[in-house]
């Protein structure tokens, strides 16, 4: 399989895929990849599938609930949560605790209202 990023999402090269006949029928179609052919995120990233879930809080303690999606406007991602959007970056994320499952943010429950 080779893949590669395009304008509006991947291009890939599927292994018994020779023509387009082919490829139509695979259309809109899953495509999944074991957990163990990742790459190893540095400290500074993390996957979208490990933040899903994960409880925001500030720094004030506010429980914004759990980030129920991630989205992206090409600029930079998102962390959605109930009351709306938190940018996911480093201006606004304090620290991502894998292990407990919780992002905390600078983020003021007062900028959703």
């Amino acid at each position: 399989m080779e893949c590669s990023p395009q304008t509006r999402g991947l291009k890939l090269q599927l292994a018994d895929v020779n023509d387009r006949d082919q490829a139509e029928r695979l259309r809109s179609g899953s495509v999944g990849l074991s957990r163990s052919s990742f790459p190893a995120e540095s400290d500074d990233e993390a996957y979208w599938a490990d933040l899903i879930g994960c409880r925001v809080v500030n720094r004030e303690g506010f429980d914004f609930g759990e980030v129920s999606a991630m989205q992206t406007n090409g600029e930079h991602d998102w962390l959605v949560v109930v009351a709306g959007w938190i940018p996911f970056v480093g201006h606004y994320i304090d620290d991502v605790d894998r292990a407990n499952r919780i992002i905390r943010v600078d983020w003021n429950a007062e900028w959703f209202e």
